[in-house]
């Protein structure tokens, strides 16, 4: 048996033997052919014309055919030609096997298609080291058709829709869920065009046609969130979030031959971080409640007091009118309060803005100080005296200064330090925020990020602050990182790449 066509798993499974058919009109050599290739553990047919052969080809499928070209009824070059420009049967090789020796002969031979051309009289062996070399290659290729078919499947199939283009952007591939999201009928409606001509089907060609834009000047990856309008019900207008990645492919000169784009359906997962965000609002909230309760009882208690003496007495103008305005400021303080309060608690929206984070700061800086404790605890917060701007959700980037400033003031005994700093360096935004407080278990620093995971032992917390933070900041493309010293404090230190006003229309 020919060891060469034996595949072996487990020493139990072996491949069937490969299937050859002789067509050849003289009975010796193909006596001589059948013969050899049964000894070598192939399964060999004979046919002595071109009719039975084109016959024997239609019926079975072989794996190779040796053919020889001076036929009766169909000579093989005409057999050749035949069994070459049919669909199912092309992909099978056909090794010509001729007393011809002519130079034509060969080149007509390869015209019509044949993989190989072999005079007669041939070298037994030569001839079965070429049909091992046909068949491994015809293994090989089957092979190769199964795993691009497999990869095809898995990619077809899979949850996030896959583009790929070319270094002169156009659609070289794409998969079925991306013709699902764009709502068109077929890959070929796409198919070869390129990116610009297509942002009229679809904003999110626009998108991809902006960010391979930008992965070609920067030459590195681009990651982004985009939110379309999906469907309208009532008066309720449904939004659909979308991640999307560019990625550069380069050869080994560093020069970009394709762009990848995948696109990945996120708005379930946007709804459960909008909502563990707002829970955590809502928690942050209520330990501000007491404080905020404090803040705004005091001038209630003036305006009450107030009001009970104009009611008693006969007041001289001057007097009325002095009590008046005390009145009016302690309304305008209650009323400050109050919008500082709603402007944080409101819910989340996806609107982005370009907003001053020192001013954002210093808003969120107020709120804090009315959490209870906060009184005996020093603020440092020294503003920069030149703006610094972040593109972004203002009431997420908000909800991440507060958790940490909760947290530094739970942690922290009374007359310890809290200090805010922000700087810009190399158009990256610093923002730091260091207490004196208890710090941190190095064992527990790793953990710190994890959802659900709380260092309070009065389980008053929800284990979700520093989690949906660290999630916030991400979604600025930023990043969150701690260093803690226990009996000495901890500092947070968030990067997020700056937004610059001159840039905007660039």
């Amino acid at each position: 048996m020919n060891k060469r066509n034996e595949w072996t798993f487990d020493n139990h499974f072996h491949s069937p033997p490969s299937k050859i058919l002789i067509i050849e009109d003289d009975l010796d050599t193909s006596a001589l052919l059948f013969h050899t290739l049964t000894e070598e553990g192939y399964t060999a047919d004979q046919v002595f014309d071109g009719e039975k052969g084109l016959e024997a080809i239609q019926e079975k499928k072989y794996d190779l055919i040796l053919l020889d070209l001076m036929m009766p009824l169909i000579d093989g070059f005409d057999l050749c030609q035949k069994v070459k420009s049919n669909e199912k049967m092309k992909s099978v090789p056909i090794l010509i096997l001729t007393a011809k020796d002519d130079y034509n002969a060969k080149i007509r031979g390869f015209q019509v298609g044949a993989d190989d051309y072999i005079t007669k009289p041939f070298v037994i062996g030569e001839l079965l080291a070429r049909i091992r070399a046909h068949l491994r290659i015809q293994e090989l290729k089957h092979d190769l058709t199964v795993s691009e078919n497999r990869y095809r499947q898995i990619i077809d199939h899979s949850p996030d829709a896959i583009l790929v283009l070319s270094n002169n952007k156009e659609v070289l591939f794409s998969n079925k869920r991306l013709i699902e999201i764009i709502e068109e009928t077929s890959e070929e409606s796409i198919a070869g065009k390129n990116i610009a001509e297509l942002t009229s089907i679809s904003p999110i060609f626009q998108e991809v046609f902006d960010s391979i834009n930008r992965v070609e000047s920067q030459k590195t990856h681009i990651q982004n969130e985009i939110c379309l309008n999906s469907s309208s019900i009532g008066e309720t207008t449904q939004k659909t979030f979308f991640e999307l990645f560019c990625l550069p492919i380069t050869n080994e000169y560093s020069q970009i031959e394709t762009f990848q784009v995948i696109i990945r359906d996120v708005t379930q997962r946007k709804k459960v971080e909008d909502a563990f965000i707002q829970a955590e609002k809502i928690h942050s909230l209520g330990i501000l409640t007491a404080g905020i309760a404090h803040e705004i009882n005091n001038p209630l208690t003036g305006i009450s007091n107030a009001i009970q003496i104009i009611k008693k007495c006969e007041l001289p103008s001057e007097r009325q009118a002095e009590i008046c305005e005390h009145v009016l400021s302690n309304i305008n303080r209650i009323a400050k309060i109050v919008k500082e309060l709603t402007t944080f608690s409101r819910p989340y929206g996806g609107i982005s803005e370009v907003f001053n984070i020192i001013e954002a700061i210093s808003d969120t800086l107020t709120l804090s100080r009315y959490q209870s404790g906060s009184e005996k605890i020093k603020f440092c917060w020294s503003p920069p005296s030149t703006p610094i701007y972040l593109s972004g959700n203002r009431n997420k980037f908000q909800q991440v200064i507060i958790n940490l400033l909760v947290n530094a003031v739970q942690a922290t005994a009374p007359n310890g330090v809290i200090t805010v700093e922000a700087s810009e360096e190399a158009k990256v935004l610093t923002v730091s925020i260091a207490d004196t407080g208890c710090g941190i278990p190095p064992n527990q620093l790793k953990k710190i990020f994890d959802p659900f995971f709380t260092t309070k032992r009065d389980w008053k917390g929800t284990g979700l602050g520093l989690a949906v933070s660290y999630r916030i900041i991400q979604l600025f493309n930023g990043t969150i990182n701690v260093e803690s010293t226990l009996g000495k404090g901890s500092k947070f230190t968030i990067k997020i790449p700056a937004y610059h006003l001159t840039t905007k229309n660039e």
